[in-house]
C-alpha cells in the first residue's frame, strides 16, 4: 500500500490517539530520532515491527511505560475481529476541549482491590492482575459507575450487558460462565493467551510479517 509519513502518522493518531503516537515514536529510539520523527516509511515499519514484537517481554501493562501499548493492542484487536466495532472512534476525549481522559479507559476486568479476594493463588496474582487478560476498555458511562467499579466479575457481568461494550470482542470474557475460583483462572489464562495471538495473527501471516490487515482495516477508520 503506497502511504507517505504524514498519511501514516495522521491515520494513527485518528484511530489511537496523540498520546500512543507520542509513546509510540519515543519507544526504542534515540532523541535524535525523536526530534527528527520518522524520514520514510519504511523506517515507521520497520520501527512498528519492533514495537509489536515487544509485546511478549512486557509484564506490567497498566504501568505508564505501557497503558498506551495496551491501548494499541486493544483497539487493534477489536477493530479486526468484530466489523461493528469499526464504527468506534476509541480515541475521542471525554471534554471538547480536549484533556487526557478518554470516551474509551483501560480499566482491569477484576478490580486491583479485589483481585486477591476473588483469587487467592498469590502467584497468580501477580502475573495477572495488570496483563492483559485483566486488562480491556469500557466506556467512561459504565467505568464511572461505582458500582460497576468494584463489582465481583460476575456482578459486572450482569452490569455490562446494558452496555455497548458488552457485545466488544475483547469482552467476550463477559459471557463465559464461572463458579469457582478455578474456573475464573483458566479463563484468563486463556484470554491472555488468545489476545496475544489475536494480534500477532494482525501483523504476521503464516508467521510472515504482513501490513494489508493494519493498513485497510485497522487505519482505514480515519479516512
Amino acid at each position: 500500500m503506497d502511504i507517505t509519513v504524514e498519511k501514516f502518522k495522521t491515520r494513527f493518531i485518528a484511530v489511537f490517539g496523540e498520546k500512543v503516537w507520542e509513546k509510540f515514536n519515543k519507544k526504542f529510539r534515540n532523541k535524535h530520532q525523536i526530534e527528527n520523527d520518522f524520514q520514510t516509511i519504511d523506517e515507521i515499519e520497520m520501527h512498528l515491527k519492533k514495537y509489536i514484537e515487544h509485546i511478549d517481554k512486557v509484564k506490567n501493562f497498566f504501568n505508564t511505560d505501557n497503558k498506551h501499548f495496551l491501548r494499541f493492542i486493544l483497539i487493534c484487536i477489536e477493530k479486526v475481529n468484530r466489523i461493528e466495532s469499526r464504527k468506534y472512534h476509541f480515541s475521542l476525549p471525554l471534554n471538547q476541549d480536549g484533556g487526557n481522559e478518554k470516551m474509551w479507559e483501560i480499566e482491569h476486568i477484576i478490580p486491583c482491590k479485589s483481585f486477591e479476594k476473588q483469587i487467592s493463588d498469590a502467584k497468580f496474582a501477580s502475573e495477572h492482575k495488570h496483563h492483559l487478560s485483566n486488562l480491556t476498555l469500557i466506556s467512561r458511562s459504565l467505568n464511572g459507575k461505582e458500582n460497576y467499579k468494584t463489582a465481583s466479575f460476575n456482578k459486572k457481568k450482569e452490569l455490562i450487558q446494558s452496555y455497548d461494550e458488552g457485545n466488544l470482542y475483547i469482552n467476550l470474557i463477559f459471557r463465559e460462565e464461572v463458579e469457582s475460583e478455578e474456573d475464573l483462572r483458566a479463563l484468563f489464562e486463556k484470554r491472555g493467551e488468545s489476545l496475544k495471538e489475536d494480534f500477532h495473527n494482525i501483523f504476521f501471516n503464516n508467521n510472515k510479517w504482513n501490513l494489508t490487515i493494519f493498513y485497510e482495516i485497522i487505519l482505514a477508520d480515519s479516512e
